[in-house]
């Protein structure tokens, strides 16, 4: 249940969608959502909680990626 819950807002389905493409930072999320950084690591926090994205560090950066690929093309599909 948490998984549905955590997907159900829209920030979150798209940054889950835009990390099925690779690795991201906040800060570039953050530009494509137009939010804040603060905003976003809201909506990635929960989206940690669901255990859908794990943070990590190269070199000096963050990134976040997927740690669970889903099948939502039923999802999209009737949306």
């Amino acid at each position: 249940m948490e998984l549905f819950r955590a997907l159900a807002h829209k920030h979150r389905y798209v940054v889950y969608k835009m990390l099925e493409a690779g690795p991201l930072t906040k800060g570039e999320i953050a530009r494509r959502l137009g939010i804040s950084i603060a905003h976003l690591s809201y909506h990635i926090a929960r989206l940690k909680d669901a255990g859908l994205v794990i943070e990590y560090r190269e070199g000096y950066r963050k990134y976040l990626r997927l740690s669970k690929r889903l099948i939502v093309e039923v999802w999209d599909s009737s949306h």
